[in-house]
């Protein structure tokens, strides 16, 4: 969106048509995914989960967790969060969250965040090459704590170890 923030900066785009436009985006998108959870999700995990260490356990949570309220706050959340954004709406498909809830969340959430990168888009033109450091950097950032998470999770569950060492009390 930010490159959209340099074309209406230049005036070749009008701000409306560029929030709506990166909006629209961002929800059809979001929607794809949703669907590929929703429709593909449950079978997936049942059939290749062993391979991705998950389990019927796992799926059950994430449906339960989509099914309740802080299933949408955490979808308006996460659309501000480096790289998980782009990957929250598959969840909430296999957890068969509201339709309703998911694009209002997406949709608030994809709006504040194309909007915040447009203006900076917009703002900050000539000092771009700046900006992008930084947020390179917060990328990086995140993706490490990723990466991390990611890390323990398949350490915990990882085939062999006893219950007891996954479960200490």
């Amino acid at each position: 969106a930010h490159g959209q923030g340099f074309q209406v900066a230049a005036r070749k785009w009008n701000l409306w048509a560029a929030i709506f436009a990166t909006s629209l985006g961002s929800v059809i998108g979001s929607l794809l995914s949703y669907w590929m959870g929703y429709y593909g999700g449950k079978p997936l995990v049942l059939k290749a989960g062993k391979y991705l260490l998950l389990n019927k356990h796992d799926l059950e949570l994430t449906e339960k967790f989509f099914h309740k309220r802080q299933g949408a706050l955490t979808i308006l959340i996460s659309r501000f969060i480096p790289v998980i954004r782009h990957f929250v709406s598959i969840p909430a498909g296999m957890g068969k969250m509201p339709l309703g809830p998911f694009l209002a969340m997406t949709f608030i959430g994809a709006t504040i965040w194309n909007t915040f990168l447009l203006v900076c888009g917009m703002k900050l033109r000539e000092h771009w090459p700046t900006v992008q450091k930084y947020s390179h950097q917060a990328d990086i950032v995140v993706v490490a704590g990723a990466a991390a998470v990611l890390i323990w999770f398949v350490y915990s569950r990882w085939p062999g170890k006893s219950t007891a060492a996954r479960n200490p009390r």
